[in-house]
């Protein structure tokens, strides 16, 4: 049985932005059959044992019409070195 512990916290200051993180421990059964690659997929990337998933998000308004958002991502298995991603993303409002 897949069992999921986890904790999020959300920051917003009106009209500027927001500041939202997650932590989640996931203990993932062992199963034999999951050496197929859409199995992995299907469970992003987790393996049999404990994992450790987390989350940044940072939104900032950078004037009316200009806005920009800050992720990270990481996740960490059991015997696997820990997977970082980042990203940026910029929206203009017109």
């Amino acid at each position: 049985m897949l069992q999921d512990l986890g904790v999020e916290i959300k920051w917003n200051t009106a009209g500027k932005g927001s500041l939202q993180g997650n932590f989640n421990l996931v203990e993932m059964p062992t199963m034999e059959r999951l050496i197929h690659r859409s199995a992995t997929q299907m469970l992003s990337g987790l393996k049999p044992g404990t994992n450790m998933t987390w989350a940044v998000t940072v939104q900032r308004k950078l004037s009316s019409h200009l806005q920009v958002d800050l992720t990270y991502n990481g996740r960490k298995s059991e015997d696997i070195k820990t997977i970082h991603v980042g990203g940026a993303q910029v929206r203009a409002f017109f």
